[in-house]
């Protein structure tokens, strides 16, 4: 058994990444506890000098809890509130193996970049950025894709209510972005239900984040049925629905958590075709697992031939769910991280 604290950095995305990391780790056997580290939660409401005051206090507050528990190892999801020579020093003062898994490379591989060297072992969601970490002087670099926890995303049978309210043909429920309100639009007619923020949202160079409202009239207003929605939420529309449709994006290599989590609630998932897309899953012949597409109009033909051929788009899913809950669970992933900490040291 191993102490590990699991350290998530601001944004919901990391913090419940770390939570199902968390847990996994518990199922494991192992000594995990979960903090969650936002030293900017004021930017934007306290003062300058303030600010500085905040950051301060968080950061010593991280800096108690991890002397107290001393971890073997530190699993830092993100991190990029977490400066690497605030990180420096924790390191002299512990003996613990850093790990940080950065789930947002190769769209904000600046930023990452400035964090890798900082880390005993740096796991990347993007392996194309494994080079990169490495002329940026990281000592251990590998990479870990997203995965699912089946206790969350699973298939849900539904209260009448609930099924009106999330059933739907098709699904996509994520942050809009320029690329997917293009690919999403011709889907409105085919029965979509949209689940985001109405907002268009892009990365910056500098790691910000661009958006500017959605057109009202942008055929995507009368597909939303509500903002993003997470955890048991997300997981009754994926149960709710026939199709899941994923756009990523950004990046041309990694895949991101809504294949793994819609493919575990028993839904088609219909992705873009990625190279680890066809590493992680079948998705040729009779035994596919999940459906894949090139462009936005065999996206729309693949949608309308699985909406038309139900038999055997419910042999695909219970394919890709089953895929998903074997082989793609947080489990799978912190079996993974522990393995290749045997040649890692602090």
């Amino acid at each position: 058994m191993m102490r590990v604290a699991v350290v998530s950095g601001s944004g919901r995305t990391a913090q419940e990444i770390g939570a199902y990391c968390h847990d996994a780790l518990r199922g494991l056997g192992h000594d995990a506890r979960q903090w969650v580290h936002v030293p900017d939660r004021g930017a934007g409401i306290l003062p300058t000098f303030a600010l500085r005051y905040f950051r301060r206090f968080h950061d010593r507050r991280l800096d108690a809890v991890l002397l107290r528990f001393q971890p073997e190892v530190v699993l830092v999801i993100k991190g990029q509130d977490l400066d690497p020579s605030h990180l420096g020093t924790l390191r002299r003062e512990m003996k613990s193996i850093w790990v940080n898994w950065w789930i947002d490379d190769p769209g904000l591989l600046a930023a990452s970049r400035r964090l890798s060297p900082a880390y005993d072992l740096f796991l990347t969601n993007d392996p194309t950025a494994i080079e990169e970490h490495r002329r940026a002087g990281a000592r251990n670099v590998d990479w870990l894709t997203f995965g699912c926890d089946p206790r969350v995303h699973r298939p849900l049978r539904l209260s009448p209510r609930l099924r009106r309210r999330y059933g739907c043909d098709v699904i996509f429920a994520g942050s809009l972005t320029p690329r997917r309100v293009e690919m999403l639009a011709p889907l409105v007619p085919l029965g979509l239900a949209l689940w985001a923020d109405p907002e268009i949202r892009w990365l910056q160079e500098d790691g910000g984040i661009g958006f500017l409202a959605l057109p009202k009239n942008n055929p995507l207003q009368g597909a939303r049925r509500g903002n993003f929605i997470w955890g048991e939420n997300l997981a009754a529309a994926y149960s709710a629905s026939r199709i899941c449709v994923n756009v990523h994006s950004h990046g041309a290599y990694d895949v991101n958590m809504r294949v793994f989590e819609a493919a575990a609630c028993g839904t088609l998932v219909v992705t873009e075709d990625r190279p680890m897309v066809r590493e992680l899953f079948t998705v040729d012949g009779p035994e596919a697992e999940v459906a894949v597409y090139s462009n936005a109009r065999e996206l729309t033909e693949k949608v309308e031939y699985f909406l038309a051929h139900e038999d055997e788009r419910r042999a695909v899913a219970i394919r890709g769910m089953e895929r998903a809950r074997r082989d793609h669970t947080y489990e799978c992933r912190m079996k993974r991280v522990l393995s290749l900490l045997s040649g890692v040291s602090a």
